[in-house]
């Protein structure tokens, strides 16, 4: 089952088949390839199981979760956050911040932070200590997280391996709680304001991390968006020296307890990967927004397909726009290339409703190794 051939590729082992993180398509392509009516059956595991996953991660969620209210679009993260989804950091990232909710996005936006200009955003932070703001202790942290997980995992049982996730490693907290346009003039008007604020943040992830660690998860995803489509938000040698080390730190307590580290973030952060590897990072999730090619991919995979998890899936423009040639033609491209490694893990699979059947029925065929 998908859970064992996770567990073996986390550590790359030698697999049966290649594999696959979290389902593809939705329940009319589970009918039209399976003869499944996911509606009458209406259940996640089926789907699972069907499809044969091997991988999902989740973020920590309240088991009540209750649904947002709808009188209420705009304010603070204490007004908001009925029905809001997630634990995680976010609540030290709104903090002080007028944020707003749209009716279809899972998290909040932030339209008012409690400085107006750089002259009061470096009066803020001599003030400011956002490990303030989570007063917790590591064990009441991992029993949330804890919760999580166990429900996760029994529900999928040995379909599929669940892995914990920590969206708000270092960069993100930085671009919400203070914008991108300030955190650059930080990075080179006021270095040491910025590295002081990201060095107290640590220690906030560091004990997430360690919280996460203690649930019996075997793999943990750290998420942090550090690029955009065209390459990373700033230069290589700059997250090199300035956020990476942190990410030595954040990451210390998974490692120190045997877990796998997976990586992601929007955008294109191939610059970034041998930074992230040189700190600890096992795995690299790219998403589907960078758009790369298979030559980019292909150096990914000649690069570091033989030490690392690699998570990555089709090309964009091809699912959304290709022939029925091309998505086939893509399909067995991706299918042979992760033969060349231990651990690809198919994911990322947008497109229209057609073009994403015909690529897994394609994918689907020539699965076995």
């Amino acid at each position: 089952m998908g859970l064992i051939r996770a567990l073996q590729a986390i550590v790359l082992e030698p697999i049966d088949r290649n594999l696959l993180m979290g389902p593809v398509g939705g329940s009319e392509l589970i009918k039209s390839v399976y003869g499944v009516d996911l509606s009458r059956e209406g259940s996640r595991v089926e789907q699972h199981r069907i499809q044969d996953v091997d991988l999902i991660y989740t973020l920590g969620t309240p088991r009540d979760v209750g649904t947002p209210s709808t009188r209420i679009t705009e304010g603070t993260f204490e007004e908001l956050k009925e029905g809001f989804p997630y634990t995680d950091c976010f609540h030290i990232a709104y903090k002080g911040c007028r944020l707003a909710r749209t009716k279809d996005a899972t998290q909040l936006w932030v339209v008012e932070r409690p400085f107006r200009d750089y002259g009061e955003l470096l009066h803020y932070l001599k003030r400011y200590d956002p490990r303030e703001d989570e007063p917790r202790s590591i064990g009441e942290i991992s029993e949330g997280y804890r919760e999580t997980y166990e429900r996760e995992q029994e529900l999928f049982g040995d379909v599929t391996l669940v892995a914990g996730e920590l969206y708000l490693t270092l960069f993100t907290y930085l671009l919400i709680h203070i914008g991108h346009v300030f955190v650059t003039r930080l990075a080179f008007q006021n270095p040491e304001e910025l590295e002081e604020l990201a060095s107290r943040y640590t220690e906030i992830t560091a004990k997430h991390i360690e919280a996460w660690s203690r649930t019996g998860i075997r793999l943990l995803v750290s998420h942090d968006d550090i690029a955009g489509q065209k390459g990373p938000i700033m230069a290589p040698k700059w997250f090199e020296e300035k956020i990476f080390p942190y990410y030595r730190k954040i990451w210390k307590p998974a490692k120190d307890a045997g877990l796998k580290v997976v990586f992601v973030s929007d955008g294109n952060y191939v610059p970034l990967m041998q930074g992230l590897a040189d700190v600890g990072a096992d795995a690299y999730h790219v998403e589907w927004d960078p758009r790369l090619s298979h030559s980019t991919l292909e150096s990914i995979v000649e690069r570091y397909g033989q030490t690392k998890m690699l998570m990555f899936g089709p090309n964009y423009e091809t699912m959304n726009y290709g022939k029925p040639e091309e998505v086939v033609a893509e399909a067995e491209w991706l299918a042979k290339l992760a033969k060349t490694v231990p651990a690809h893990f198919l994911s990322d699979v947008t497109g229209t409703p057609s073009n994403i059947e015909l690529f897994w029925r394609t994918w689907e065929r020539q699965r076995q190794r």
